[in-house]
C-alpha cells in the first residue's frame, strides 16, 4: 500500500526518512533554521512548537499531496497537487522557501510501489533552477532520471554543483517575453523527448515567470503561462505518460489568479 491514504493526512517521520538525513530533520527542530529556510526572520523568535504547527505542518501537507499525486496519475493520467514544487530542498538541506524535498521523496515512492516506472523526466519550469532535486540526482547517481530545467540565471540560487545534474537546461534571462520563452521551451522539450521516453513525468509549474513577478524576472504574460502548460500536457497526452503537476513558485497576487485560469 501506498504511504498515505486518500484523506487530510501528513507525512510521518519514516517516510521524510526515505530522503531525508536524521540530521536534517532534526535540525528543523530549530526556530534559527526554519527560519533561515524559508527567509522569514520572524520565525527565529518564535517558539519551536509554533513554527511546526503553523510553518512546518503546511509545508508536509502540501509534500503529502505530491506523494499521492504520484499514485493518483498512475491511476488516472494525471495529477495536480495544489501545492508543493519545493525543489530548492535536498535530503540534507533546505532553503528558498522548501523545507521538504516532496519532488524526491514522491518519485521515490512511486518507484517503490510501481516498479514498471523506471525513467522519469522532471520538467522545472519555475523561473529559479531546481537545485534541490538536481542535489538529490547528484546525491543518488541516477542515470535513470532525466532533469529538464528552465530557469533564469541572474536570479538565486546560482547552483554550480547542482547544475550538473541538468540534462537539459534552458536559460531565459530576465526580461524574457512570451515569444522568445515559448520558443525556448518548443525546441528543448523537443531535443528532451527525442534522446529521453520517460515513463513518468513531474512537471514543476511555477507561475514566477509571470511578468512583473519581483523574484522571477521575467515577462510572461498570463496566456503565455497557459500556453506552456498546454505545451507540457501536449507532450505527456500525446504520448501516454503519466503526469504530476506541481504549481511551485509564484510571487504576487496575479499568480493565484493564473493558477485559477488553469
Amino acid at each position: 500500500h501506498y504511504p498515505l491514504r486518500r484523506q487530510r493526512q501528513m507525512c510521518i517521520r519514516d517516510s521524510l526518512l526515505t530522503v531525508h538525513t536524521k540530521d536534517y530533520l532534526q535540525s528543523l527542530y530549530s526556530s534559527s533554521t526554519v527560519a533561515s529556510i524559508t527567509e522569514v526572520p520572524i520565525v527565529y523568535i518564535l517558539p519551536n512548537w509554533l513554527v511546526r504547527n503553523r510553518v512546518l505542518n503546511p509545508f508536509l501537507y502540501a509534500t503529502s499531496g505530491s506523494i499521492l499525486a504520484g499514485q493518483v496519475a498512475m491511476e488516472k493520467g494525471y495529477a495536480i497537487n495544489l501545492g508543493g514544487g519545493y525543489h530548492h530542498c535536498c535530503g540534507y538541506q533546505g532553503g528558498g522557501f522548501c523545507a521538504y524535498a516532496d519532488i524526491t521523496l514522491s518519485l521515490r515512492f512511486l518507484r517503490k510501489y510501481y516498479p514498471q516506472i523506471k525513467k522519469i523526466m522532471i520538467i522545472d519550469l519555475d523561473a529559479h533552477q531546481g537545485n534541490g532535486h538536481e542535489r538529490d540526482k547528484l546525491a543518488a547517481k541516477d542515470y535513470s532520471l532525466f532533469i529538464v530545467d528552465m530557469y533564469n540565471p541572474d536570479i538565486y540560487p546560482h547552483d554550480r554543483e547542482a547544475a550538473n545534474a541538468i540534462d537539459l537546461p534552458i536559460l531565459v534571462r530576465s526580461g524574457t517575453d512570451d515569444k522568445q520563452y515559448l520558443k525556448k521551451l518548443k525546441g528543448g522539450l523537443e531535443q528532451a523527448f527525442a534522446s529521453f521516453l520517460p515513463d513518468f513525468i513531474y512537471y514543476n509549474a511555477g507561475t514566477d515567470i509571470l511578468e512583473q513577478d519581483p523574484l522571477g524576472l521575467l515577462d510572461v504574460s498570463p496566456q503565455g503561462v497557459l500556453q506552456r502548460d498546454e505545451i507540457v500536457f501536449s507532450y505527456a497526452d500525446k504520448k501516454g505518460i503519466p503526469i504530476v503537476m506541481l504549481l511551485s513558485g509564484g510571487y504576487q497576487k496575479s499568480n493565484a489568479q493564473g493558477g485559477r485560469n488553469k
